[in-house]
């Protein structure tokens, strides 16, 4: 299928091509796995089918009975962490208790293990304990023209995370900061310019990638020049293909050249390519553009499908299914359990009432479980030890001096 063209000034300026891990990874081309993918879904009910399609957020700092029902009755195949609702006012060591207890409740539903995910971008963006160093923001990176600090931040970040136990990252963003005027964006971006975001965004990614933890890039099609927050309202872009092709899609097709493994969708509008739906409900953005045209075999995930955009819009059980019906293969819920029970009954009942093919789930399912078979993710309790956790916080304080070096070169230039 045709791709979309890149400049090969750009192209040379990119982080190589695909490494042999990262291309094992992501092709799916290991026989063994490919068939114990099939092996498992050929097993399961649509039920459970359905379920590793949700990723939801949970409350608190203890598993309870919302929590255990959440895999009992929904089959969830992912959770989602945040420091604010989570981690904050305890202590790291029960930080990491409260994720083993979240991965033994799934263990004891599911041989299936989870995704954990976490939206750790850097900056006033981190949410991480305390005890473990703080990074700066992506904007502050970008300031110093030193794509290096992306990679060693990226891999500080995912030594972080593995401490938790948690194994998938929400923090690459890879919007193109071009709208002064943008409320939601700003220095969550490496920079203005889509040189700049696309070479310091590979860099996170293959940091990441490296170091055995799943990267997501976001937000697919590009949010950097919206000038509405969709966590409150619903942005709209009038931007035609071309102009995507120029600027905002560079950074995602050099993350998909590059063997990205997941991709968030953007809550946004997008009315010369679909007059009707945002691009995370879209088949025309979401199959049609970064699947055929873009090449993009990975696993698709939506923003919080809570957030206002859409569901300000849109009954959250349509927008579901339309959501998978345009391409999307996880369907993330963040808050409340009565939304998210909404959203995997409405997949259950779209396929039950033929609206969605169970084939197109089973697509879905497929891409899910051979991510996470690749990655080799577990359910195992884990331990860390104080050496462990100093060891992260000194590789990440080189890192942080690195880039305290090159701000104060810039000071006296």
């Amino acid at each position: 299928m045709r791709k979309l063209l890149i400049s090969a000034a750009l192209t040379l300026t990119m982080i190589g091509g695909v490494t042999a891990s990262s291309a094992t990874i992501l092709t799916g081309k290991n026989e063994s796995i490919n068939k114990k993918v099939e092996d498992k879904i050929s097993t399961m009910t649509l039920e459970e089918k359905v379920g590793q399609m949700m990723f939801y957020g949970v409350n608190g700092t203890n598993v309870d009975d919302k929590v255990v029902n959440l895999f009992e009755d929904q089959h969830a195949g992912g959770i989602i962490l945040y420091g604010h609702r989570n981690f904050w006012g305890s202590s790291l060591d029960n930080n990491v208790k409260y994720v083993n207890s979240i991965k033994k409740a799934n263990r004891q539903n599911s041989d299936i293990p989870l995704f954990i995910g976490f939206d750790e971008e850097g900056g006033s963006m981190s949410q991480l304990p305390q005890e473990l160093m703080r990074t700066p923001s992506k904007g502050e990176l970008g300031n110093t023209n030193d794509s290096s600090l992306a990679t060693g931040i990226g891999a500080g970040t995912a030594k972080k995370l593995k401490l938790l136990g948690i194994n998938t990252d929400f923090g690459t963003v890879l919007d193109i900061n071009t709208n002064k005027n943008n409320p939601i964006i700003g220095v969550r971006s490496y920079g203005s310019t889509k040189e700049k975001v696309t070479e310091f965004g590979i860099n996170e990614l293959k940091a990441i990638q490296n170091e055995g933890v799943i990267p997501t890039v976001k937000h697919f099609p590009g949010h950097g020049d919206t000038e509405v927050d969709s966590h409150l309202g619903l942005p709209s872009l009038n931007h035609d293909l071309n102009r995507l092709k120029s600027t905002e899609l560079v950074p995602f097709q050099t993350a998909i050249n590059n063997g990205v493994d997941m991709v968030m969708t953007a809550h946004i509008m997008l009315p010369q390519i679909d007059k009707e739906y945002p691009a995370t409900m879209s088949k025309k953005i979401l199959t049609d553009l970064l699947r055929d045209e873009m090449g993009y075999k990975g696993v698709i995930i939506t923003d919080d499908l809570e957030m206002q955009a859409i569901s300000k819009n849109w009954d959250l059980g349509e927008a579901a299914i339309k959501s998978v019906e345009a391409g999307a293969d996880i369907l993330l819920v963040c808050h409340t359990i009565e939304n998210q029970q909404k959203v995997y009954n409405a997949v259950v009942q779209g396929v039950n009432d033929g609206k969605i093919d169970e084939n197109r789930i089973d697509e879905s399912v497929r891409r899910i479980l051979r991510l996470k078979y690749q990655y080799k993710l577990s359910d195992k309790a884990n331990n860390p030890t104080q050496d462990d956790i100093n060891n992260v916080n000194g590789f990440i304080y080189e890192s942080i001096q690195k880039y305290n070096s090159k701000v104060v070169e810039a000071m006296y230039k």
